[in-house]
């Protein structure tokens, strides 16, 4: 039967300590390994592997081997189960070495390894957190955080090329005073999946209302005008909903702020167009309904005249029949 350690009975002993540092400045998965293999040298084990799983059974394996204690054979193996909270469940899996007389799976490891645990814990925590500040809950797409995030990096960035494009939902404020919010949200909901259906989400943000931002790096031109075609034939979903697509091109990542200002005069170049071409085709519908409406009226006209020209005719020679009787 396997023995159940908790969290809240680590002690601060020495190997703990010296493994406080890891999880300062390391990247989380290899602060994991340089613990294991903090406790393999002080405790001359062969080999030690810690199996993470969570409460929704997700599992995590990390293993670390000491080739110095690996060599012969294996004395024994020991197990335990360390836990904290109830939200994480740890098994520990231990390779004694036969010619390290020394070598021992004792409390202090099993201290060390509950405070590994427990940071495990906490790092989920804090990641599910940033999840929800950077991500858009009706969407399920990076928000305006993420976006800011985004820019902050490439400010930092002294070369490299990169795209972005900025896509406007059109006509959402006609469908909201139509249909209703609720059509409104559809129509965002519809068109941010399908920019899913056309690149990876990562490089999807929603700048705000009816606006989504795509920032691509390390893309050249040719590329970026591909994708740029391969977006306006693909955003329009149906007759009511579609988007328009306005886009720049960039080689110095710190000049990103300029290469956003000419996305967006070219998105409002685009739908200046659309209302001209708009506008062109209502005047044109005018003038055909003005013509239509005029030779609907002409022939009315004609066909009631020649029925007055054609009833005179036949009264004036009805008349004469009689009289000539």
């Amino acid at each position: 039967m396997k023995n159940q350690y908790n969290f809240s009975n680590v002690g601060k002993v020495p190997l703990y300590l010296s493994c406080l540092k890891y999880f300062e400045s390391e990247n989380f998965d290899t602060a994991i390994y340089k613990v294991l293999k903090e406790v393999c040298i002080h405790k001359r084990l062969a080999s030690i592997t810690l199996e993470l799983i969570t409460k929704n059974n997700v599992k995590r394996t990390y293993a670390w081997e000491e080739e110095q204690f690996a060599e012969g054979s294996i004395l024994s193996v020991s197990e335990s189960c360390l836990c904290c909270n109830d939200q994480i469940f740890a098994n520990v899996s231990v390779r004694y070495s036969k010619k390290e007389p020394g070598s021992v799976f004792d409390k202090d490891c099993i201290n060390t390894l509950s405070f590994l645990v427990y940071e495990y814990s906490r790092n989920m925590r804090i990641q599910a957190l940033r999840g929800l500040s950077f991500v858009d809950d009706m969407l399920g797409i990076q928000n305006r955080n993420a976006l800011e995030r985004k820019f902050n990096k490439l400010a930092k960035k002294t070369r490299g090329t990169f795209a972005i494009f900025l896509i406007d939902v059109n006509k959402l404020k006609k469908i909201n005073d139509t249909f209703g919010h609720s059509a409104g949200d559809l129509c965002l909901k519809m068109t941010a999946q399908r920019l899913k259906q056309i690149v990876d989400k990562k490089y999807i943000y929603r700048y705000g209302g009816d606006e989504f931002i795509l920032i691509f790096e390390n893309i050249d031109r040719q590329e970026s005008q591909q994708i740029y075609t391969k977006l306006k034939a693909r955003l329009k979903i149906n007759a009511i909903i579609s988007s328009s697509v306005g886009y720049a091109w960039g080689d110095n990542p710190r000049r990103y702020k300029q290469v956003m200002d000419l996305a967006d005069r070219n998105l409002y170049a685009v739908k200046k167009s659309k209302y001209v071409l708009k506008q062109k085709e209502m005047i044109a519908r005018r003038v055909v309904y003005g013509i239509f409406k005029y030779l609907v009226f002409a022939v009315l006209f004609a066909g009631s005249f020649y029925i007055i020209l054609c009833t005179g005719i036949f009264k004036k020679n009805t008349k004469r029949f009689f009289s000539d009787r």
